[in-house]
């Protein structure tokens, strides 16, 4: 065994070696090398067993993996619903019982239910919306006068001014649409009443209008009683399904609409010695209550007085709201209706041209009527007035 030499010794026989066996030296392979012993490090804490040593267990893990996310996992939704809908069969189970028990149907309840859970509003803000509202209300009212008081002094000051006619010797057209507007007055005049009433009938035929021909005392005396009761109500027959009968047989029954019917007399300035004209609006009164001043009438009739002297007749002219001239459809009533309303008017205002039976009773029947309209609206009987209205 040689003995081992120091390290400062190797240095030195290595320093007295030549440069060639130097570079022989460092130049040998590695394995010719002599090994040394390696250091041995302390166990790991830990097992390697789950290291896998190949590729193919690596892929046989990955294809369990994906065999593994592909299973369908349970749709939780679907039971989340399934609760929800055993719980609002449960629900309305106890609703039913509830309701039966105090004698009421489910909607009852569940109405009751939301009413009292509505919270309650202190006194002093329903009190504030009261002065709010009646604030709201006096402000409205006050404007609602106002209105009305410029259409009287816009109205007085037409009369005054005497733009308020029915002839064109006015400089402005008044309410009323002139009559030399619709037929050549001059050359009327020149026609005895027979010619006048064919050429007026006529004419309003075309336009699918109500006209006639009044002698000019029949007229004053319905002026008479215009003016004395500028306001009645007049019954117009209609059909309305019958409640109490089955409606899918459309059984129908009579009834009457109430017709609110208001004169107004127009003066004529331009000629102070022919009587006035005149207009009748019928409204139902049902809108006329709803709507006033500004509901709509049905059927506007209009008096003209422009042949008075020369002819002795005053021409009437009614027209339906709404109506077409040329089809004679869309009006709001049908020229029937209208019709039996202007018959119906001349029974009342003209009593003295009644073809009834009793003559005199039925005038005082018609006089009695318009008088409790108007004096006695408490012993006002609407059934005597359908009645006397119809009563052949």
């Amino acid at each position: 065994m040689r003995p081992m030499l120091s390290t400062a010794l190797r240095l030195e026989r290595l320093q007295r070696l030549p440069a060639a066996s130097l570079s022989r030296v460092y130049a040998r392979p590695l394995h010719q090398a002599s090994p040394c012993l390696a250091q041995v490090s302390p166990p790991l804490p830990f097992s390697w067993s789950h290291v896998k040593p190949n590729d193919a267990s690596r892929n046989a893990e990955d294809a369990q993996a994906k065999a593994a996310t592909s299973t369908p996992l349970p749709d939780h939704r679907l039971s989340v619903h399934q609760k929800r809908e055993r719980k609002l069969r449960e629900y309305e189970a106890k609703i039913k019982v509830k309701a039966m028990h105090e004698g009421l149907s489910p909607e009852e309840l569940q109405r009751r239910a939301l009413e009292s859970a509505k919270p309650s509003k202190p006194a002093s803000s329903s009190l504030t919306e009261a002065k709010t509202l009646s604030e709201v209300e006096k402000r409205d009212q006050q404007l609602a006068e106002a209105m009305r008081q410029r259409s009287k002094d816009e109205a007085a000051k037409k009369l005054a001014s005497g733009q308020v006619h029915s002839t064109p010797t006015g400089a402005q057209e008044g309410p009323i649409k002139s009559l030399n507007k619709i037929l050549d007055v001059e050359k009327l005049k020149t026609q005895d009443q027979e010619t006048i009433t064919k050429l007026w009938a006529g004419y309003h035929t075309i336009k699918n209008k109500l006209s006639a021909v009044i002698p000019t005392g029949k007229y004053l005396e319905m002026l008479a009683n215009a003016r004395k009761y500028p306001q009645f109500v007049l019954p117009l027959p209609r059909q309305v399904i019958d409640e109490e009968s089955d409606s899918l047989n459309g059984a129908s029954k009579e009834a009457f609409e109430m017709q609110f019917l208001e004169w107004a007399v127009v003066p004529n300035p331009a000629h102070p010695t022919l009587p006035p004209a005149a207009t009748t609006l019928f409204t139902p009164l049902a809108e006329y209550k709803l709507k006033q001043d500004f509901s709509q009438p049905v059927l506007i009739l209009t008096f003209y007085t422009d042949l008075c002297e020369s002819n002795g007749v005053v021409l009437m002219r009614g027209e339906v709201t709404g109506l077409n001239e040329k089809t004679g459809k869309g009006g709001r009533i049908d020229q029937a209706h209208a019709q039996l309303l202007a018959l119906t008017l001349q029974r009342f205002y003209l009593p003295s041209a009644s073809t009834s039976s009793d003559k005199q009773a039925d005038q005082s029947e018609c006089a009695q009527l318009l008088h409790d309209f108007h004096k006695r609206p408490e012993q006002f009987d609407v059934e005597q007035l359908v009645n006397v209205a119809f009563r052949l």
